[in-house]
């Protein structure tokens, strides 16, 4: 519609569209709006090529959000968290936790250190395959790093202490949580009380 009017799409224009595509789960129209960037002589940024691996994550397309990594760090776009916690999440959905965790050391090899979103992105992957324990080191990691869990993340914390049934763990998450400022939500309580 915009080059009817005589006007050629910019690098926002065309995150803008990549953007939708990937929130409507069209990873193959999202990849042809990446690549028309190209033809178009539009350089893709680290939104541009970020935004497209969400759209691959989001139909577990892993295989595709990697190479648009190595794409990108070969084109000179530096990844920033999102890239690798777009790629942690095509994982997630395909199923491979151990390969989603695998990212967070990605990270460092790029020069990032996890925060705490990548983490928790790390914990939630775990929980829904069951992996409580790993979840629960994912903590011990974060601690260790100095990384700050925050009320999502407490609250991962806590449902992998419920689904481990270690009732004592979840009462010093859910208490550290509220010393530590952050007001557990009514799940993060149900889940203490149910463990």
């Amino acid at each position: 519609n915009m080059t009817a009017r005589g006007l050629s799409p910019d690098e926002w224009s065309y995150n803008t569209a990549i953007h939708a595509c990937a929130q409507a789960g069209q990873a193959g129209q999202a990849l042809a709006l990446l690549k028309e960037m190209d033809e178009q002589k539009v350089a893709p940024d680290v939104v541009s090529y970020t935004t497209a691996m969400d759209a691959c994550a989001s139909v577990g397309d892993v295989n595709t959000a990697q190479c648009l990594l190595t794409e990108m760090v070969e084109r000179g776009v530096i990844p920033h968290h999102r890239s690798f916690n777009a790629i942690m999440s095509a994982y997630g959905n395909a199923g491979q936790a151990t390969e989603a965790i695998a990212m967070l050391g990605q990270m460092a090899e790029h020069g990032l250190a996890p925060d705490v979103k990548s983490y928790t992105l790390a914990m939630d992957i775990c929980l829904r395959q069951g992996l409580w324990q790993v979840a629960l080191k994912i903590v011990d990691r974060m601690r260790a790093t100095w990384v700050r869990l925050d009320a999502i993340s407490y609250g991962k914390a806590i449902h992998a202490a419920y689904i481990g049934q270690q009732w004592e763990v979840a009462v010093e998450f859910l208490d550290e949580m509220v010393d530590e400022g952050w007001l557990p939500s009514h799940r993060s309580y149900t889940l203490v009380v149910e463990a």
